[in-house]
């Protein structure tokens, strides 16, 4: 074997572990990163080396959807002399609902952490997007 293809395999050898063990212990900034595909990758991972998929922890996905659509036409559609206190604790059960979808589907959130502001409204509606496109719809058609 040639010096130069025992480097290689040396290194390959090396750099793919390192790379592949990266990949595993900073998944939640690739899943950031790489929305959707690394979702996949994370439950392709998840099936591939425990051999099942893990039991659901929450309520249904379709309980959710269904408080998701609600909220959602609650906020979008707030009569004129709604209170502030029902406006805003309407918000927050539909943020926990966002929040809630988002774990069941694996996307990864920033929502509960964040505090109210401008960053916290983006985050909502990146996740709003982000769900729709895990094929859970928020919104009613209208």
């Amino acid at each position: 074997m040639t010096p130069l293809l025992t480097i290689v395999g040396l290194l390959a050898c090396t750099v793919v572990p390192i790379l592949l063990l990266s990949l595993l212990l900073h998944q939640d900034v690739i899943a950031v990163a790489l929305g959707d595909l690394s979702v996949r990758l994370r439950a392709w991972l998840r099936r591939r080396f425990r051999g099942e998929e893990p039991a659901p922890l929450g309520r249904p996905i379709e309980q959710i959807a269904t408080d998701l659509r609600r909220l959602s036409t609650r906020i979008d559609r707030a009569a004129p002399g709604m209170s502030f206190a029902k406006y805003d604790s309407t918000r927050r059960a539909y943020d926990d609902a966002l929040v809630e979808g988002c774990r069941a589907m694996d996307v990864p959130e920033r929502l509960s952490w964040l505090p109210p502001g401008v960053q916290r409204d983006q985050e909502r509606r990146n996740l709003e997007f982000r769900l729709e496109q895990c094929g859970l719809r928020v919104h009613d058609a209208a």
